[in-house]
């Protein structure tokens, strides 16, 4: 993981200086105003933080003397991973448009101590893994003139998510389904550059309340713990850069 998240940002500085005019190109073009899109293609990538799935009472047994050593809780989450997608947008009002999106996350569920006292004696890594496929249909709507070469914009809109769940041996995750699918919401802020008539980058930071796959009658489950919160929803925080490509409006 730590390999593609270097190739990530070694992909994306090196976009960002190919793009990048030099100071005789940035001299001619500054406050230069591009032709309006009318429809865009994006690929996006970088990283995603998961919120928690469940909170939990915990028990250390010793089964040998049958006496509870510790009593605790923890939280069941995922590690933040890499986050990689692409969109397509189409702008048919005055700076707004639709954006269809798609993103892909492959994580791993973990156990973090939450009793609070500094403790890692429930802490768990690498429990199973876990890939969240998001598909987002976003209002896209830009704050100043999307022709100039910096424009900020915000968009909201629904999710759908498909969570898949990829066991260890140990089986601490049981489900019926290896997938389940959920309902969410989106909102973003991010900033569009327009390097030249077609070429553009936008940095992005998305927050999302994905559908919780451990929520529900037919969902995943910890075969240990005894839950006494269950979130209908997970925070996603998905934080990219994006490399655009637009059709100018004729």
């Amino acid at each position: 993981m730590r390999n593609a998240l270097r190739l990530a940002m070694v992909s994306a500085a090196m976009t960002c200086a190919a793009l990048l005019p030099t100071n005789a190109e940035a001299q001619r073009m500054r406050g230069a105003m591009f032709p309006e899109a009318r429809f865009t293609i994006e690929v996006f990538g970088g990283l995603a933080d998961y919120g928690r799935f469940l909170d939990q009472y915990v028990f250390l047994l010793d089964v040998d003397e049958d006496t509870v050593l510790a009593f605790g809780q923890r939280e069941v989450t995922a590690k933040t991973a890499l986050a990689l997608g692409l969109s397509v947008g189409g702008f048919f009002w005055d700076k707004t448009g639709v954006r269809l999106g798609f993103t892909w996350s492959p994580s791993e569920i973990e156990f973090r101590d939450d009793t609070g006292t500094d403790s890692e004696i429930f802490d768990e890594d690498d429990v199973a893994d876990l890939s969240a496929y998001v598909l987002s249909l976003e209002l896209m709507r830009f704050l100043f003139d999307p022709r100039r070469r910096f424009a900020p914009y915000v968009a909201a809109g629904i999710t759908g998510t498909w969570w898949s769940l990829d066991e260890d041996d140990d089986d601490e995750i049981l489900s019926t389904d290896a997938t389940h699918f959920r309902w969410g919401g989106t909102t973003s802020i991010g900033v569009q550059y327009r390097a030249t008539r077609n070429f553009g980058l936008r940095a992005e930071v998305a927050t999302m309340a994905l559908g919780n796959p451990f929520d529900g009658n037919d969902s995943f489950r910890t075969d240990s713990g005894l839950t006494f919160d269950e979130p209908s929803t997970v925070r996603f925080t998905r934080i990219t850069l994006a490399l655009t490509y637009s059709f100018p409006k004729r």
